[in-house]
């Protein structure tokens, strides 16, 4: 599936993502800044994923990523709904 990420300049710290041949009011998740994180400062969230934990309780299940650039964060989104198509 081909997604969208986007931003409102007044969300600048916050992109959704959607779908890219549907409106933008059914968000498939969302990445935004952490800004008390250092290192790691963007964390991605994918409705219905299913990653391993890399936080407090490794191995678990989580649908949350952190990455340490918004290109990262979005090369991994789109990684992960060119996989799943």
């Amino acid at each position: 599936m081909e997604v969208q990420i986007w931003t409102k300049p007044e969300l600048k710290d916050w992109w959704g993502i959607y779908p890219a041949n549907q409106r933008r009011n059914a968000a498939i998740g969302w990445i935004r800044r952490k800004t008390n994180a250092p290192g790691k400062p963007y964390m991605v969230k994918i409705y219905g994923a299913e990653f391993d934990s890399q936080g407090i309780l490794p191995g678990a299940k989580t649908d949350c990523r952190v990455f340490s650039t918004i290109n990262k964060a979005k090369v991994f989104v789109a990684n992960y709904f060119e996989e799943a198509a």
